[in-house]
């Protein structure tokens, strides 16, 4: 699991001064469109939130059976 993601989220809820939302929308550009749809099932889960979207806004998808990374 992604650490500075959830660092990143347990900050946002304190500022929210919430531990759960209803709804959560994903978005980014180039690799961050990527990155929307790869985390956006995560984000959801760390957010509590019950409905989670993702709307990529451009970027370079290249075709590939399988999304998961296989590291050496």
């Amino acid at each position: 699991v992604c650490w500075w993601l959830q660092a990143a989220l347990k900050h946002l809820m304190a500022a929210l001064g919430s531990t759960t939302v209803a709804e959560v929308v994903i978005t980014g550009g180039s690799a961050g469109g990527l990155s929307s749809i790869l985390h956006a099932d995560r984000i959801q889960r760390l957010m509590g939130a019950t409905m989670a979207a993702s709307i990529p806004q451009a970027g370079f998808f290249v075709p590939n059976p399988d999304p998961s990374p296989t590291l050496p």
